[in-house]
């Protein structure tokens, strides 16, 4: 990929369009093609990864605090940027895979119903291995809209703070994936990352629904013409220079 001229607000190129990402597997793609270099040099262990995405989700809540809208938007496209960084760090395992597994169009895989009618206890999920179907085509906004659906409704009720919490915990369940890895099979091991990262992009889309943010969009506009801060195609930022978290908690 050739680099983004560096005129305009923070690098990018006024002039050039912002592309939009027709499926999940596109933008991910897209999202390696920026940050792969620079995340397997300076991010090369999987737990930095995963620390750089609770501290999102820790800015999120102070963006929501603050009432800062602009923030907020950001904030959720470094997220969802943070959670293909993960899957990128795992051989890229296919965040998409694990979505059509464990958000079939069939429903919920643990009640089977269509919007989800689960009570509090519900029976083990059965998951869906018919993978690389329509859904395999669908991009974020597609997902958000369905899983809205699926969910919305139970998540609305609950409130905000609730989802929020959940998004953290799942953001757990993949630290504590990480630590049981050496007991795990290479096969085992891109399964359930693929669904850990799956039920945490569930439930950014779940906050999004609730907070009125595109999360496709968010993306595309921050990072879609490539690095939001050095404005080139593929990143060369270091350390002191990346998208970072850190300054979104003071």
């Amino acid at each position: 990929m050739s680099d983004v001229s560096d005129k305009g607000p923070e690098g990018q190129n006024p002039e050039r369009l912002i592309p939009h990402f027709e499926s999940v597997d596109t933008l991910q793609w897209h999202l390696t093609e920026v940050f792969g270099e620079r995340n397997a040099i300076y991010l090369p262990d999987r737990r930095s990864r995963i620390e750089l995405l609770n501290l999102g989700v820790s800015e999120l809540i102070a963006a929501r605090r603050l009432e800062d809208t602009d923030k907020i938007t950001t904030t959720f496209a470094r997220i969802g940027a943070r959670i293909f960084c993960i899957a990128n760090g795992v051989n890229n395992v296919p965040l998409s895979r694990g979505l059509e597994m464990k958000y079939p169009l069939s429903g919920c895989v643990y009640c089977g119903n269509s919007p989800c009618q689960c009570t509090e206890t519900r029976p083990a999920a059965r998951l869906n291995y018919n993978y690389g179907g329509e859904q395999s085509t669908w991009d974020l906004r597609t997902w958000q809209d369905y899983l809205g659906h699926l969910y919305g409704g139970v998540n609305a009720a609950k409130g905000l703070d609730y989802t929020l919490s959940r998004l953290f915990a799942e953001c757990s369940e993949v630290t504590v994936t990480e630590y049981r890895i050496p007991k795990m099979k290479i096969p085992e091991i891109y399964e359930e990352y693929s669904l850990e990262l799956a039920d945490v992009t569930a439930w950014t889309l779940a906050a999004a629904n609730i907070m009125g943010v595109d999360l496709q969009s968010a993306i595309e506009d921050r990072y879609g013409r490539g690095c939001a801060t050095c404005g080139l195609t593929q990143c060369k930022c270091n350390t002191e220079q990346f998208d970072h978290v850190y300054d979104g908690l003071n």
